[in-house]
């Protein structure tokens, strides 16, 4: 008896955990009242891009051109986060590249959906030229 009266416990507070972390994740959404903005709008974005990214001389001599996609998160507090490659360019080093540009990006300005900021997914074609 004191078995399944342990074991009857056991699976109601576990299902109370379970119910309480999914109450704690917060939702994504992909399309929101107010969209995420880099700072100073999508021209600065793509000045960020150009000053901040390393060419290999590799791939200079080769006139290498590619483009990665990649989907990331804008938090409710702006940072980016959950970064990957949707489709690589075609070279690693490229690829490494586009990680890296937005492991240094800068805190962007928020989403927000009924007047409360929100976590936002979005896509990104980076572009790699000389």
């Amino acid at each position: 008896m004191k078995k399944s009266i342990v074991l009857i416990c056991f699976i109601f507070l576990s299902g109370f955990a379970f119910a309480q972390k999914e109450q704690e994740i917060d939702p994504v959404f992909s399309d929101v009242e107010d969209m995420p903005q880099f700072p100073g709008g999508d021209d600065s974005l793509h000045a960020f891009i150009k000053r901040n990214t390393n060419f290999p001389e590799e791939l200079k001599l080769n006139n290498f051109k590619g483009t990665a996609f990649m989907n990331f998160l804008i938090g409710k507090n702006g940072q980016v986060k959950d970064v990957k490659i949707l489709q690589g360019c075609g070279s690693n080093k490229l690829d490494k590249e586009a990680l890296r540009l937005f492991s240094i990006m800068p805190a962007w300005k928020p989403g927000k959906d009924n007047g409360q900021a929100v976590n936002v997914s979005l896509y990104l074609p980076i572009e790699f030229s000389l």
